[in-house]
């Protein structure tokens, strides 16, 4: 039998494949359809990447903000549910957990067996996720990528004392008419992220280990930036934005055994 989980997400749709056993496929896309067409064409997408019929699926799940839009999905679960049971899944050692998403900053702790305990978010401020990176990145005019490589050059730190995302965006532009390199402003971007996001996770309790997964969480100064926070590493999956679909995927075959 075969499951699968799907992520409807502020910008993307993740699909997450699964047998009985071990993750078989994974597929993301960027999209500005509906979340339920997107969520229809990746579920579609990777059925034929795994020559696998629609009518051998045993069963769906569906989370993220557009989950109530996957009208094919058998049961939907709220987002931190399935980033728990993902991240859980792929890190048994994990007792606490922080996504860091376009759509927000949020950290589980996770009690016995991967159970949600506890849940906190800054979902009413941008600060400590991707969507403050991508208004950074507008005003230093690179993309989001350039951000991480030019911080990883700088010799200093041009702090952003500013978690909103507006006052933020005015703080990087006096830094730039007051001569401070790009690879320095960059740098304290990175670092206003990493400390908003000690700022949540620490609301959690912080207990060892901790996963960090979501699209912040591919920003290697940010990722290092926030160990350095934490005075401890932490554990990124290989494919960070899954996590939550995988979530999806692993309830979606919980529901049938």
């Amino acid at each position: 039998m075969y499951f699968v989980g799907i992520d409807v997400g502020l910008y993307s749709v993740k699909s997450v494949l699964v047998d009985e056993e071990r993750i078989l496929l994974s597929r993301g896309v960027v999209s500005e359809e509906e979340g339920s067409k997107a969520a229809y064409r990746v579920f579609q997408e990777i059925l034929k990447e795994g020559n696998i019929p629609e009518d051998e699926i045993a069963s769906i799940v569906s989370t993220g903000m557009g989950r109530k839009e996957v009208a094919f999905a058998n049961e939907k679960r709220t987002d931190q549910v399935c980033i728990a049971r993902g991240a859980y899944y792929l890190f048994p050692s994990a007792r606490t957990v922080l996504d860091t998403g376009a759509g927000g900053c949020r950290a589980m702790k996770l009690g016995d067996h991967g159970k949600l305990i506890d849940f906190s978010s800054n979902s009413k401020c941008a600060g400590g996720t991707g969507s403050f990176l991508e208004a950074a990145a507008r005003v230093l005019q690179l993309d989001v990528e350039g951000i991480d490589s030019l911080a990883l050059k700088a010799g200093s730190v041009s702090r952003v004392s500013s978690y909103c995302a507006v006052f933020a965006e005015s703080e990087i532009i006096s830094n730039i008419h007051r001569g401070f390199s790009k690879e320095s402003i960059c740098a304290g971007i990175c670092e206003s992220i990493a400390q908003r996001m000690h700022d949540v996770l620490r609301r959690v309790r912080i207990e060892k280990e901790v996963v960090l997964c979501g699209g912040v969480a591919t920003n290697g100064t940010v990722v290092k930036m926030f160990e350095a926070e934490l005075d401890f590493p932490v554990l990124v999956p290989k494919d960070p934005l899954m996590v939550g679909a995988l979530g999806a995927a692993i309830i979606a075959r919980d529901l049938i055994r």
